[in-house]
């Protein structure tokens, strides 16, 4: 299935910042223990976003779409 998902990292940093470090470390590691892959569709830039909504919205992603800030 596919989705779009935000997390407000800042809040949790803000205010549970050992949360959010102990998260990501497991998160790289998973990754450098090659536990995880994830499948990257498409990268945007910034100026590019009406085209990442289009691209997800006409579900012609398979894996995960970022925008480059």
């Amino acid at each position: 299935s596919q989705s779009v998902i935000g997390v407000n990292m800042l809040q949790i940093g803000d205010h549970k910042p050992y949360i959010l470090k102990k998260c990501m470390s497991d998160v790289v590691e998973l990754y450098n223990n090659k536990e995880i892959k994830p499948v990257v569709s498409k990268v945007f830039n910034t100026e590019e976003l009406a085209k990442a909504h289009s691209y997800l919205q006409k579900r012609q992603s398979v894996g995960k779409v970022a925008v480059k800030w």
